[in-house]
């Protein structure tokens, strides 16, 4: 067994391991990305057969993801664990920030990680992987609205607010800054969309409205328009596309204003999205914290089903 690094995007090896990724690319969007963009250093295992079974990049800022198939077999697991041993005493991977792809791999991981640096992660973020298979129901079109530069500073506000509340693990490490940076390469790669109360925000329907839905709607109703004189608060909902590979994109940064929350409208945001990636030949994947019960109700009802464990290990 090898674990052999990619200096060069063209070599045939590099190749092989592209295809290895289109094979597992619903496993690792992200990672396909970066290989695609080449933005890293790679590395790719090959077995004992001779066959590649598994990626592995690894980039400046310590982040780092994989496509890895871990051994059944105990001699070769044991060969795997000290092929990746011998990685991470390399000096330029002792400074590990993230591991990043399905739980499974990363566990394995991160006990090599932890027994050869001598570190344990600070934090973990465990997830659902879901696949969109479509509504089951026809869905109603609303204006989802692809951002551009000029949507930028109405934006910002809730992309500060979704990494506060979701990204962060101690707020006082928010880089105002780089968050603007990111979200304006974003912006300029048309990866962002949103949702603006004046052609999203509807009552509930009369199937699930009650009293208090009611109420709550004429409140939030009257907010928007107490606040209307502030563009930004026009926003009600927002989403990135985090990755593009071959064949799949991954949605991530999805978050809708509190007030606004629990009437839809992140429905009727990612649904059109969806619709749209998938008529251009994109399957689309995204992840959920397993303790995040109203996001899992929201994907499910717009059609998302899982398909693996997944799993983010901070250090």
């Amino acid at each position: 067994m090898q674990l052999i690094p990619l200096t060069d995007f063209n070599s045939q090896l590099s190749q092989n391991a592209l295809q290895f990724l289109v094979k597992n690319e619903e496993k690792c969007v992200s990672l396909m990305s970066r290989f695609l963009l080449w933005d890293a250093e790679f590395f790719c295992v090959i077995d004992n057969s001779n066959r590649i079974s598994g990626v592995i990049s690894f980039s400046k800022g310590g982040q780092l993801l994989h496509c890895l198939y871990i051994p059944q077999n105990p001699q070769e697991k044991s060969e795997l664990s000290s092929l990746l041993a011998e990685f991470f005493t390399a000096s330029q991977f002792k400074k590990l920030f993230s591991i990043i792809g399905l739980a499974e791999g990363v566990d394995f991981i991160s006990k090599i990680a932890g027994k050869t640096l001598g570190i344990s992660p600070r934090h973990e973020n465990s997830y659902d992987l879901l696949i969109w298979k479509k509504p089951s129901q026809n869905f109603q079109n609303s204006e989802a609205i692809q951002a551009t530069l000029e949507d930028f500073e109405q934006i910002f506000p809730l992309q500060k607010e979704y990494e506060l509340e979701e990204v962060v693990i101690n707020k006082k490490d928010f880089n105002e800054q780089a968050s603007r940076i990111q979200l304006r390469k974003k912006i300029q790669n048309g990866q962002v969309y949103f949702l603006k109360n004046d052609s999203a925000l509807i009552e509930p329907s009369r199937n699930h409205r009650t009293e208090t839905d009611s109420m709550e709607v004429s409140r939030a109703s009257t907010t928007a328009q107490n606040r209307s004189s502030t563009t930004a608060d026009s926003i009600v909902s927002k989403l990135s596309i985090n990755a593009e590979g071959k064949n799949f994109i991954q949605i991530g940064g999805m978050f809708t204003r509190t007030e606004f929350r629990n009437r839809g409208f992140g429905e009727k945001l990612l649904l059109p999205v969806c619709k749209k990636y998938s008529e251009n030949g994109k399957k689309i994947v995204l992840f959920v914290k397993k303790d995040n019960p109203s996001a899992q109700r929201l994907y499910e009802k717009s059609g998302f089903q899982k398909i693996y464990d997944y799993k983010i290990l901070y250090y």
